[in-house]
């Protein structure tokens, strides 16, 4: 707020259209609209469309300039240090030299599986840090795209950010482009949301 109103008043009203996404400063996320029924998501959004797991983790937004990678909540809030090990495969296996990311961290266990969100909520501390991350591991499972190596994203089209997403990322046990399906009808997507369901996921 205080750099839009300090460009507006040195710079003019329309100064503030220039403003795009930055590293290290963190804008509000994107969240999920419901509908009571897939015929309403049909007709919403039309057909063909890309379904995806609905994790039930911590929200994240990744912001990577060079090796400096900071973390920020669904609030905005700066989580980095209660998460070194999402540091750590960020630095590790995005193959960006700055970008901003998006995705949901998730606890798991040794095979991999999902945990409940409450499990989680364990790794929200300030001391044994290190501790916890052996205890509890996570994984980052990465759906969208806001910016890379200058460029804003922002405005692109779904796919061409979810294309460009997935050529920075190398997927490992702990760091995954989100789990998703391309729908060509609604029976698609019906069987896609009963499978989830099915293996203890939200929808």
């Amino acid at each position: 707020v205080g750099k839009s109103a300090k460009i507006y008043m040195v710079k003019g009203l329309k100064c503030l259209e220039k403003i795009g996404v930055e590293i290290n400063r963190p804008v509000q996320m994107m969240l999920c609209q419901r509908v009571d029924s897939i015929s309403e998501a049909e007709k919403k959004l039309g057909l063909p469309v890309a379904v995806e797991d609905k994790y039930d983790g911590e929200r994240m937004q990744i912001h990577k300039k060079g090796k400096e990678i900071k973390l920020y909540s669904r609030r905005l809030d700066d989580i980095t240090n209660q998460f070194p090990d999402v540091v750590e495969q960020v630095n590790k296996n995005i193959k960006a030299k700055n970008c901003i990311i998006e995705g949901e961290a998730v606890a798991i266990d040794s095979k991999g599986n999902l945990l409940p969100f409450q499990k989680l909520m364990q790794r929200r501390r300030k001391y044994k840090v290190e501790e916890y991350v052996k205890k509890i591991p996570v994984c980052l499972f990465l759906f969208d795209l806001l910016y890379l190596n200058g460029k804003s994203y922002v405005h692109k089209p779904y796919f061409q950010r979810h294309d460009a997403l997935r050529k920075i990322i190398r997927e490992t046990k702990n760091l995954k482009l989100a789990t998703r399906t391309i729908c060509k009808n609604t029976e698609c997507i019906e069987d896609f949301f009963k499978g989830i369901v099915k293996r203890g996921g939200e929808g």
